[in-house]
């Protein structure tokens, strides 16, 4: 099963990125577009992992958000990897609670690597997929637009981690909660 680790958005964030996507849509026509309910923060690509493989990366997940409590995060400011002179990923990034976001990514790293899931070696650079750029074009159009554009989300709590599925159809990847996992509640 195609997994990863991630933080879901509130339903409020996603409406606001089908609205930027709508708009961004008609000046690339050369992206695949992330459809806005399937909008995310990844935390940790697991790729393949059997199904009876799951129970010891849940348990992983446990541990690591021990001591994690909820926390605000709030979304804003458009960009593109690597840069928008070679855009490859259209993004929306994490304007707050990044440190928060950082370390409880490195808490999932640091208990998924005795799992055989290698540690990332680049720096965690949160922020949410809008859209993959198939090939090289002009994207001069796209990057004004987005580098113009002001958005800054309401601020949602992260609750909770998931651990995501992920089948690969004809229509793009349909994403689903394999399981939820709580962070520490506030005493």
């Amino acid at each position: 099963m195609r997994t990863f680790i991630a933080v879901n958005l509130s339903e409020q964030i996603r409406n606001d990125l089908a609205g930027y996507l709508n708009t961004f849509r008609p000046l690339a026509r050369a992206v695949s577009w992330v459809p806005a309910g399937n909008a995310h923060i990844t935390m940790k690509f697991l790729g393949e992992v059997p199904e009876n493989d799951l129970g010891p990366v849940a348990a992983g997940i446990v541990k690591a958000v021990e001591g994690h409590h909820p926390f605000e995060v709030q979304v804003g400011e458009f960009g593109a990897f690597p840069n928008f002179k070679r855009p490859r990923v259209l993004w929306v990034g994490i304007t707050s609670g990044v440190k928060r976001l950082a370390a409880l990514t490195g808490a999932i790293d640091e208990q998924m690597a005795p799992l055989g899931f290698a540690k990332e070696q680049r720096r965690f650079s949160p922020h949410i997929t809008l859209g993959r750029i198939r090939k090289p074009g002009d994207y001069d159009q796209l990057r004004q637009t987005a580098e113009n554009t002001s958005y800054a989300s309401a601020p949602f709590t992260v609750t909770s981690v998931e651990i995501m599925k992920s089948v690969l159809t004809p229509q793009g990847a349909q994403y689903s909660i394999w399981k939820s996992i709580p962070l520490a509640k506030q005493n």
